[in-house]
């Protein structure tokens, strides 16, 4: 009998230790989902945001197989500004900068189009021609690009025990 009120003393004192818990600020969830965001951790980016929403994908199919994404992100930087959280929502101000993505898209689409036209791409396989365009784009990205800075708002919403951030075309263009 009394391992039996000893075990469920010990239930009820977890239970309660879990339920006491503090709540997460929106500012370092923010700063964990921007931290996930930047080492491309898939895993942890699904805690915070919808991941396809922010690609604008439903599926994966665009991704190049053989290209490491993180490179894209390599210089990727942020400074949260400010956040002002209240019972359920947040919007905080953060400063974004990474490599112009216009620049590099604009050199990619241009050897891409260079690439299609070559004799020697019609006959090689839907993955060999994913790995030559993953090798272009890995060539690309060992050139200097001009930085791009800016300055986003970010809304996110308290639910079910964890802040989500609500990722909108602002957010995903950032």
């Amino acid at each position: 009998m009394k391992k039996c009120c000893l075990l469920w003393g010990m239930i009820f004192l977890c239970l309660l230790l879990v339920a006491c818990q503090p709540r997460p600020s929106a500012e370092e969830t923010l700063r964990q989902a921007l931290e996930a965001l930047k080492a491309q951790d898939q895993q942890k980016m699904a805690q915070y945001f919808d991941v396809d929403m922010l690609t604008g994908e439903e599926d994966s199919s665009f991704l190049l197989s053989g290209f490491d994404y993180t490179q894209l992100l390599k210089n990727f930087s942020y400074e949260i500004l400010d956040c002002t959280e209240s019972e359920d929502t947040a919007r905080a101000r953060v400063s974004v900068c990474n490599i112009d993505m216009s620049a590099l898209l604009s050199d990619f689409l241009q050897r891409y189009m260079q690439y299609s036209v070559e004799d020697s791409a019609k006959d090689r396989s839907e993955a060999e021609r994913q790995a030559d365009l993953a090798e272009i784009l890995n060539e690309l990205l060992q050139q200097e690009y001009p930085m791009q800075q800016s300055e986003v708002c970010v809304d996110l919403t308290y639910e079910k025990g964890t802040w989500q951030i609500v990722v909108d075309d602002t957010f995903a263009d950032a």
